[in-house]
């Protein structure tokens, strides 16, 4: 007996499978893939967070990714599975950006941490600046632009780079400390130089002081202690501001008169004149009598009365009469 039968056959299209794995900060579009039908194709784009790049991209085990000369630009990568005939794995793996700080400072003070250094995005970094020893910080440049501008003594400072994202440099200036010397001479005298006097750090400064004619120096107050009255005083080693004062006063002599016997001098006792003052004696003999001498300092100036009465004119010193 012969029988006719009917066998139906069903066939259908291989399809594979791509597993994903995401190490670090970052993505893939599309994630794990399934069903993919035999012979085609699937594109990956990779994309790195914000502050973050590509390090490596493993196909089936194989490095395909090659990185840039700066990695911190490798924010975007794009690989394909072509022709897919079989199950395939794709590793991706993201990095911490770092960044370089370049640091540096003039011959007049110092940086710490000079040359090149490595930070991680979004931490910070501290740099210390000190000026030498009668210097002051003049400016902080980052990325060549002034920053931080000082305009008094400041020697020292330290800068913060926060939440770095980029590249930078960091560069300190420094100028010589200078001091204000206010100089100021009362009436009847001089003080040279006068005024307000710029001097630089470490320099030394002489003043001098001088009286008018009939004039003598009282005294030197400097920074409010009295120093007595030289001619001179040298500011030294100058660290700090000055204030200097000096006063001046009259030149006085004293003149002593006194008379003996019968009659007065007028003034009698103690007179003070100023240099190259005059002074005028009355001699008035009682009656009955006539003045038989006049000594000044032990020199007879009777024949210098005149109508009993003695004058002394440019007195440079004191006399006794």
């Amino acid at each position: 007996t012969t029988r006719n039968d009917t066998v139906d056959v069903a066939f259908a299209i291989n399809t594979y499978n791509i597993d994903v794995t995401v190490n670090g900060n970052g993505t893939t579009t599309p994630g794990d893939t399934a069903g993919i039908i035999w012979d085609t194709n699937v594109d990956y784009t990779i994309t790195a967070e914000h502050g973050y790049h590509i390090a490596s991209v493993l196909a089936d085990g194989v490095n395909v990714f090659t990185p840039s000369s700066d990695p911190n630009i490798d924010s975007l990568f794009n690989y394909s599975f072509t022709n897919i005939r079989e199950n395939h794995t794709l590793v991706v793996n993201f990095a911490t950006n770092i960044y370089t700080i370049i640091a540096s400072a003039d011959s007049l003070g110092t940086i710490v941490m000079p040359g090149e250094n490595h930070v991680a995005y979004n931490n910070n970094i501290d740099f210390t600046i000190t000026a030498n020893g009668c210097y002051h910080i003049s400016a902080i440049l980052i990325d060549g632009v002034e920053s931080v501008i000082f305009d008094d003594n400041t020697s020292y400072y330290v800068f913060t780079f926060e939440n770095v994202e980029a590249d930078h440099t960091i560069h300190a200036t420094f100028a010589i400390n200078t001091y204000t010397i206010h100089a100021a001479a009362g009436a009847n005298g001089t003080i040279t130089p006068a005024g307000d006097t710029t001097v630089d750090c470490g320099a030394n400064v002489v003043y001098t002081f001088t009286p008018d004619a009939g004039y003598a120096i009282e005294g030197v107050v400097v920074n409010g202690n009295n120093i007595g009255a030289p001619t001179t005083y040298t500011v030294t080693d100058i660290h700090s501001d000055y204030d200097i004062m000096v006063t001046f006063t009259d030149i006085n002599y004293t003149l002593t008169s006194s008379s003996f016997g019968h009659g007065t001098i007028t003034p009698e006792g103690t007179t003070l004149v100023a240099e190259n003052g005059t002074q005028v004696y009355t001699l008035v003999p009682d009656d009955c009598f006539t003045v038989s001498e006049v000594l000044v300092d032990g020199v007879s100036y009777l024949n210098e009365l005149e109508d009993n009465t003695l004058t002394l004119d440019s007195i440079q010193s004191d006399m006794n009469i």
